[in-house]
């Protein structure tokens, strides 16, 4: 009996360290599986707060982005308003320096009681020639009673809009009409145009000034403007009288590409934004 519990104590102190090394080994597993979950835990909070980080950048950016795109399109209003602005004062200039053309010939033609000749105002100069393609006065049939330009065909222009409003609208007022093909220079002109005789209640006729249509955009500047910018003139009508893009220009009449785009003529700022 002694015996066989000497054998088992020795037994037990012989097994003694392998269960300490098994719960060594335990402890080693338990602190390394921990060890992981924690290097888990912190990979994964960092890859949060990467991403939280990224994603409050990407905001900012894009608020910045569309603070700065905000901006630009506002200044870029003001500059094009700034500019629309200073060619219509000029154009204004412009067309009053034609109008008073008008009616200059036309208070020669009252007080000479309709003896005033224009033939040969082309050849002295009287009109400037890089501007004005012809100054004419026809009667109430609309036929031509005196011209500036060097060829006078019989033709009449009583199917002209402006002679036709001129006709049934009994006041003094100018006309600035559509680019047309001219009947005196077979040249594409923005015809001018006031009633004559403007006290007298019977129709009697109108005088006529033929301007180039690049005239009217003579003051456009490539170093304000830039290479391809758009200047265009636009009447009370709401019709483009005659555009210029870079050094090209063309009236609304010519079949061309760069009367495409029309401006919205219910701004009253003078500017449209191009998508």
């Amino acid at each position: 009996m002694q015996s066989e519990n000497r054998m088992g104590l020795n037994a037990f102190h012989n097994d003694a360290p392998n269960m300490t090394a098994v719960i060594r080994s335990l402890r080693q597993g338990i602190s390394l599986l921990l060890s992981q979950q924690r290097h888990l835990l912190v990979v994964l909070m960092l890859s949060v707060a990467s991403l939280s980080l990224a994603t409050i950048a990407w905001s900012s950016l894009l608020t910045s982005l569309e603070s700065k795109k905000a901006q630009a399109i506002k200044d870029s209003y003001a500059h094009a308003e700034g500019l629309a602005q200073s060619y219509a004062e000029r154009l204004a200039r412009t067309i009053d320096g034609f109008d008073r053309i008008l009616v200059h010939v036309r208070h020669d033609w009252d007080l000479s009681e309709g003896k005033t000749k224009l033939e040969r105002a082309e050849e002295v100069g009287i009109f400037p020639r890089d501007a004005v393609v012809v100054v004419a006065i026809f009667d109430e049939g609309g036929n031509t009673l005196t011209s500036s330009h060097p060829r006078t065909p019989a033709f009449t222009v009583s199917d002209r809009p402006y002679f036709q409003f001129h006709k049934y609208i009994n006041e003094d007022l100018l006309v600035v009409g559509e680019p047309m093909r001219g009947r005196f220079s077979n040249e594409e002109v923005v015809l001018l145009s006031r009633r004559l005789f403007p006290s007298n209640a019977e129709f009697r006729g109108v005088v006529v000034a033929g301007i180039r249509p690049e005239y009217l955009t003579a003051n456009y500047s490539e170093t304000t403007f830039g290479e391809h910018g758009y200047l265009g003139v636009l009447g009370v009508d709401k019709q483009i009288r005659v555009v210029r893009i870079g050094s090209k220009v063309t009236a609304i009449q010519s079949a061309d590409p760069v009367t495409s785009f029309y401006p919205d003529a219910e701004s009253e700022r003078g500017v449209t934004q191009l998508e």
